[in-house]
């Protein structure tokens, strides 16, 4: 009975070895969802609601032993802007684009679907534009600084080297005083180089 059992793990051991070792390495990650955030000014305390909007981006990937990974990413973000009352004569979006430096965590479970954590830290650009149509008035300005994330979700094989992923990312950062905040349900695929 033991030696059964022990054949049993053996034979595991064979299956499972190959495919964790393929899966390390250099991979590609894209992804695109729905987004929706805010933008409040810390000096002058007042806040604007984003409506919901869309992002996009990717990321280059080297997957360690164990199931961490660091990425490099770049993505961009835009929505519209509430503007209550003033909707009606004007319009205004918001948009945001960042590359940064990511550190992921994908805990190996048996089966498909691994847990995905992550953080990172970067740079960013938001842009802000106002137009108004009775008076065909265009206004755009726009600040550089820091940014950083967080997000967590599952990531499900579907080939060899090849998974789709869905996540909830929180993304904050920091414009000369203004603070924009952003948070978006994603869906992508990732797959390995087999570099």
């Amino acid at each position: 009975m033991l030696n059964k059992w022990v054949l049993a793990a053996a034979a595991a051991a064979m299956i499972a070895v190959p495919a964790t070792a393929s899966a390390q390495g250099v991979y590609v990650r894209v992804e695109g969802g729905l987004a929706t955030g805010d933008i409040s000014d810390d000096e002058e305390g007042g806040s604007i609601d984003l409506e919901q909007g869309y992002t996009f981006g990717g990321a280059v990937g080297l997957k360690m032993p164990g199931g961490l990974a660091f990425e490099g990413e770049a993505l961009h973000i835009s929505n519209d802007i509430d503007l209550g009352d003033a909707s009606s004569i004007a319009e205004a979006d918001a948009s945001l684009t960042a590359a940064l430096a990511n550190v992921v965590y994908r805990l190996p479970l048996l089966g498909p679907l691994s847990p995905v954590v992550g953080a990172g830290v970067g740079y960013g650009t938001a842009e802000l534009n106002v137009s108004s149509d009775p008076l065909d008035v265009e206004e755009s300005g726009e600040e550089s600084g820091l940014v950083w994330q967080a997000r967590a979700g599952l990531s499900m094989s579907i080939a060899p080297g090849a998974a789709v992923e869905v996540n909830y990312r929180y993304l904050s950062g920091d414009f000369d005083g203004v603070e924009v905040t952003s948070q978006a349900v994603l869906a992508g695929l990732r797959f390995s180089l087999g570099l």
